[in-house]
């Protein structure tokens, strides 16, 4: 039985959410090349339409699932998809995000549907895309590796930031949660990350925080190898909370 340090380039096939834009499209961009193959999910279908004909023209075989990782049975039927047109999914990375109501505001302020759009993208989605991939990680593959882009303000108390705070944080500790669960029923090959990628240059960045000097910014480009390389990794990181800056350090994918 193959691990998850032991698949040839050719038969990985990763699955991506929020890939039109930012950090998604980045770490998109630096999967694909001749011999790779990915799905790539967003809600901008057209947008999306034309990362994968740029991913397709780098070499790689894309297919393009445009939906809300928000809304119900989107989730099951963007694995499903993936695994009937490219096969099961071997490594994932849940970058699809939402913030909530702008301009952000204090918490005593969010209403219950603030809360709602919130909670169904940044928590079920990612949850119920995990229950999607889980079974074939444990399965035919005997090993995956999940990746959810996490963030500082799942750690330190940002004020306004209470939703998205509280949702990314939610999210750590879920993965924390599965990770154990994957060790304790014989899985340890499925390895799960939460990555704090930093303060980025991005749509999102800049909707938060509208006078944000850019140039303090990381530029999404630069983070997205770290990532790339944690999904490659040989051999594989342990199951945890990173931030990137700290897995550059330890040197890329061997």
């Amino acid at each position: 039985m193959r691990t998850s340090t032991e698949w040839p380039q050719g038969l990985s096939v990763l699955l991506i959410t929020g890939a039109s834009k930012g950090l998604g499209l980045a770490m998109s961009r630096a999967w694909a090349g001749p011999g790779r193959t990915l799905a790539i999910a967003a809600r901008d279908a057209r947008r999306l339409g034309e990362v994968r004909d740029e991913l397709a023209s780098l070499g790689a075989q894309v297919l393009a699932v445009p939906g809300d990782v928000g809304e119900r049975g989107f989730p099951e039927f963007l694995v499903e998809e993936t695994r009937r047109r490219l096969g099961p999914v071997t490594h994932l990375v849940t970058c699809a995000s939402s913030l909530g109501a702008l301009p952000l505001g204090p918490l005593a302020d969010v209403d219950d549907r603030g809360w709602d759009e919130v909670w169904r993208t940044n928590v079920l989605g990612v949850v119920r895309i995990w229950r999607g991939v889980l079974p074939a990680m444990e399965g035919e593959l005997g090993g995956g590796r999940i990746l959810h882009v996490s963030s500082d303000a799942a750690v330190e108390a940002y004020p306004h930031w209470g939703p998205y705070g509280a949702t990314k944080a939610a999210v750590d500790h879920l993965a924390r949660i599965l990770a154990a669960e994957l060790d304790l029923h014989g899985h340890p090959n499925v390895r799960v990350y939460a990555v704090d990628p930093g303060d980025m240059d991005t749509e999102m960045h800049r909707a938060a925080i509208p006078d944000a000097d850019p140039g303090e910014l990381l530029r999404p480009e630069h983070v997205a190898p770290v990532l790339r390389d944690v999904l490659l990794r040989r051999p594989a990181l342990p199951s945890g909370r990173y931030r990137a800056a700290e897995i550059a350090l330890r040197g890329g994918a061997r």
